[in-house]
């Protein structure tokens, strides 16, 4: 919610002070400061540049601003994993300020009723610009510039009034509070009163895990589309609001490099994106040029950065009708580093963002009109025929509300759920639902495919042609309740069949090991449970439990009457007795950081199963199932060789999979392709060797459906990043998954590369002394929203001793 500032306009001090930035490295902007407006010094006790402002100094800052300031309002997303706020504020001219409900309404026109707004009415529009920064936390130039940003436009003279009356400016300060004090605190801690050039000093160097992600270690850049995590969805409800016409997006990069603006690489640019948007983004890059130029700040363009996977913060907006412009400085750990050459201090690096801040803006204002009618005109198309159809299923209904999420209309279609291309956001929709299948360039900066319809276990068909009209159809709505199971009782009870058709099956299976009941994996049809459901044994005293269970976790239970007469094998060998499961996550530096999170927010907060992360030394006797999501010592090995020798589970994960397929554990053999660049000339060998990577594409895989743990799963792909293939072992029943004969299912492969694919394992599984190892070659739960294979790494986790 948005507070309104205190100040009024007839409160606002037309004392000035000098025409420059309160920062350590020179930049004009030609405008005057008033003095009523206190300066991040002033308020928070240090100068913007001589450390990293912690998050709550940020939002105390912004709070003090919009007390002190007409043109200034905050809000607050909500909050953080950890309980800090997601603070933003709402900068324009008080006259704009006190209409901002007009404006937005107007706004949203432009693309949802776009043939309604004529060219004589963008004339007298706002133009809308979102600002935001530090979505990584261990790249804290952004948010530190943000304070100096809120400063010029609240404090700024006639020349920033006079922009303001024509524009609305969104500052997110502080995408990811939790990250950025992570970071911040430890680097503030070994600060001395010198600052200190030298990288070996440990302000310069970051401890394990590092400050990029949030709470859960997820990359937030990459969660725009998926909307996982709460300082994602949480902003994104907020920025639909205001469908801004120019989005801009701080970040840093390594810092041997200098500053980067869009336009990225021009062959990497999504096939969706309209060709004036890039235009546009060069247009913009001439005033980016101009105020780099003149503080003597280096720059590139048109390298490196791509502007592909519709789920990051500048390739987004790219997709809804703003204009996403990525900005990425040059990192200095510390206050000051010894570049060689040169001395480069991190004030430096602030103004350099501050600069682009204030370009873009100059930009966006000079162009106000023109980009206005640029979005209004996105959307001034033809109908367009067809859609996506899928089965009406519990899957597709979880991925139908992510697209309600961005506005994108969703219809249950009788007895399917349908899409139509007949809508503003169509282009948004055909990026999520329809994978790209031609690429202008094989070398990619992130994932070359997301297909939703894979990812959530739904196929999804792409109709060229309007289908027939249904005997009933209904428009979804986001707030629709999630299908769920429920509790059907039976007469004289002799136990409870717990089903996989909704809701969390896992995690009521954990609420049922930890109640002290006794439960039984089905490995053959018995009675009216299949493959892969649970029966628990009980009487009609547990009948009560059990209702409870289903309406906790939405499952599907029903009691199994007895003394009838008939009888059914419950205690026969085709069922197979499980325990309650301790699990653990090894989580130490060595780890894939962002695979460790997923899988603990998947387990934690999404299904409610507990588990301890721990480092490698820990005595992992105490554990049933360990999870390794990264590489191990040699003394870790022999650790991780016990507990399964003991009867543990020992799950490996990705690199945690190959760690543990290369030792003593297993000891089986990988390959991968490599190029011969031998003949190549020099300028040609890293584009091959590149041409060759798997930079996140999706494999057909053919599964072992006899096996225990692909009971209850009918999925049939991977989501798979790294070109090192296990090879299976000749022991078949040993392989749960293997890539199908022709692998590509969507994304990019080289020929090569899919040929040597082809076979090789994805799911391995075998016991080992008393225990079992299970290694996934491929991430089951990839940026916590492709989960095709997550029934099947649950069912490892909890029913591993059913083969």
């Amino acid at each position: 919610m948005l507070r309104c500032a205190v100040a009024l306009l007839v409160g606002f001090s037309c004392s000035f002070a000098c025409a420059q930035l309160p920062l350590d490295a020179p930049l004009e902007t030609d405008t005057q400061y008033a003095r009523s407006i206190p300066t991040p010094e002033q308020a928070l006790g240090f100068r913007v540049g001589t450390r990293y402002a912690r998050s709550h100094e940020i939002t105390t800052y912004y709070q003090q601003i919009a007390e002190a300031s007409p043109r200034v309002q905050i809000g607050s997303f909500g909050k953080t994993w950890e309980g800090r706020d997601l603070t933003y504020a709402v900068v324009s001219t008080p006259d704009n300020l006190r209409r901002l409900d007009e404006i937005q309404k107007a706004n949203r026109r432009l693309v949802f009723e776009a043939d309604q707004v004529a060219d004589s009415q963008t004339e007298s529009m706002p133009i809308v610009v979102w600002s935001g920064y530090g979505v990584h936390g261990n790249e804290p130039s952004g948010p530190d510039a943000a304070l100096l940003v809120l400063y010029h436009l609240a404090a700024g003279g006639r020349e920033v009034e006079e922009m303001l009356r024509n524009m609305v400016i969104v500052l997110g300060p502080n995408y990811n509070p939790d990250g950025r004090d992570r970071y911040a605190n430890r680097a503030n801690a070994f600060r001395g009163v010198i600052a200190n050039p030298d990288s070996g000093d440990l302000e310069h160097n970051e401890s394990w895990p590092a400050g990029r992600t949030n709470h859960y270690f997820f990359d937030l850049n990459r969660d725009w589309m998926p909307l996982t995590q709460p300082e994602s969805y949480l902003r994104h409800a907020e920025y639909v609001r205001w469908q801004p016409q120019v989005t801009l997006d701080f970040h840093e990069m390594g810092g041997g490099s200098t500053y980067f603006f869009q336009p990225g690489e021009p062959l990497r640019v999504n096939p969706l994106t309209p060709p004036s948007n890039q235009e546009w983004t060069r247009t913009f890059a001439g005033y980016h040029a101009r105020a780099l130029e003149a503080v003597g700040e280096r720059y590139f363009i048109e390298r490196r950065y791509d502007d592909f996977y519709p789920g990051k913060g500048s390739t987004y907006p790219d997709l809804i009708g703003s204009i996403g412009i990525l900005f990425e400085q040059a990192g200095v750990r510390g206050m000051v580093t010894d570049r060689g050459t040169f001395t480069q201090t991190y004030a430096s690096t602030v103004r350099n963002q501050v600069a682009c801040s204030l370009s873009s803006f100059r930009a966006a204002s000079e162009n106000r009109v023109a980009l206005i009618r640029h979005q209004r005109d996105q959307f001034r198309e033809a109908p367009k025929d067809g859609g996506w159809m899928m089965p009406d299923s519990l899957q597709a209904w979880r991925l139908a509300q992510l697209l309600l999420k961005h506005e994108i209309q969703v219809f249950r279609w009788g007895r399917q759920i349908f899409v139509p291309a007949n809508q503003p956001l169509h282009r948004l929709a055909d990026a999520m639902l329809t994978p790209p299948d031609t690429f202008r360039d094989n070398q990619f900066y992130d994932i070359s495919t997301w297909g939703l319809g894979y990812a959530f276990g739904v196929p999804v068909q792409k109709v060229l042609g309007d289908p027939p009209q249904p005997r009933s159809m209904t428009a979804l709505i986001e707030a629709e309740d999630e299908p769920k199971g429920g509790f059907v009782a039976a007469d004289k009870p002799v136990g409870f069949i717990v089903y996989r058709t909704y809701g969390h099956f896992h995690a009521a299976t954990q609420a049922i090991l930890s109640s002290g009941r006794r439960a039984f994996y089905v490995l053959k049809r018995t009675g009216r449970a299949s493959p892969g459901e649970l029966f628990v044994p009980g009487t009609a005293a547990d009948q009560a439990f059990f209702e409870s269970l289903a309406a906790e976790h939405g499952v599907v239970i029903h009691g199994v009457a007895g003394q009838t007469g008939e009888p059914v094998s419950w205690g026969g060998s085709d069922l197979a007795e499980i325990r309650t499961q301790r699990i653990a996550l090894i989580a130490e530096s060595g780890v894939d950081l962002n695979l460790m999170g997923e899988i603990w927010w998947r387990l934690d907060a999404h299904h409610g199963i507990a588990v301890t992360l721990v480092p490698a030394t820990t005595d992992l006797s105490r554990f049933d199932t360990v999870i390794l999501c990264g590489s191990m010592s040699s003394a870790a090995t022999s650790r991780f060789s016990d507990f399964v020798s003991g009867g543990g589970t020992l799950i490996g994960v990705a690199g945690g999979a190959t760690s543990i397929a290369g030792s003593d554990i297993w000891k089986l053999e990988f390959t991968s392709y490599r190029a011969d660049t031998s003949s190549l000339p020099y300028a040609e060998v890293s584009a091959e060797a590149g041409r060759h990577s798997v930079p996140g594409t999706i494999l057909n895989v053919r599964y072992d459906h006899t096996h225990p743990l692909t009971f209850g799963f009918t999925g049939g792909v991977a989501f798979r990043e790294g070109d090192t293939f296990i090879l299976p072992p000749t022991t078949a029943s040993q392989v749960v998954g293997r890539y199908d004969v022709s692998p590509l299912a969507a994304g990019y492969l080289s020929p090569e590369v899919t040929q040597l694919a082809a076979g090789k394992a994805t799911i391995l599984a075998r016991r080992v002394g008393g225990g079992r190892v299970v290694l996934f070659a491929d991430a089951p739960v990839f940026r916590g929203f492709f989960t095709a294979q997550e029934p099947v790494f649950l069912n490892a986790v909890f029913f591993s001793s059913a083969f």
